[in-house]
């Protein structure tokens, strides 16, 4: 059973190619807000406490993404809700699968998540 996710903030999309606008990545920004869920179990272990996983897509000249990863020096901690997290991030992600800008390009997108 998944329940949908509640988000404390927005999400934050920002490329490293300055001649992309926040238009050209609207729609990759809606599909990722339509797949946003947490499953219970992780529900279960997240308590009151928000949750931050920033990821770094890389994609291929058609917009494909080629590559998902969390940004370098996270603490990578034994919290077991935030490493589940990180994957269901990555895994919004991958299911979207093209960010809609025909060029290869990196974006980093900052998830919140948390509960009411």
């Amino acid at each position: 059973m998944f329940l949908l996710l509640v988000v404390l903030s927005p999400l934050h999309v920002f490329a490293d190619d300055m001649e992309l606008d926040s238009n050209d990545l609207s729609s990759f920004v809606g599909k990722i807000e339509e797949q946003k869920f947490i499953p219970v179990e992780i529900m279960k272990k997240m308590g009151d406490r928000p949750y931050s996983v920033p990821l770094i897509i890389n994609t291929d000249v058609q917009g494909n993404v080629i590559s998902v990863e969390l940004t370098p020096n996270q603490d990578l901690s034994d919290d077991t809700a935030y490493l589940e997290l990180v994957q269901v991030a990555k895994n919004i992600v991958w299911n979207v699968g093209n960010i809609g800008v025909e060029k290869a390009t990196t974006v980093m997108v900052n998830f919140e998540f948390g509960l009411q």
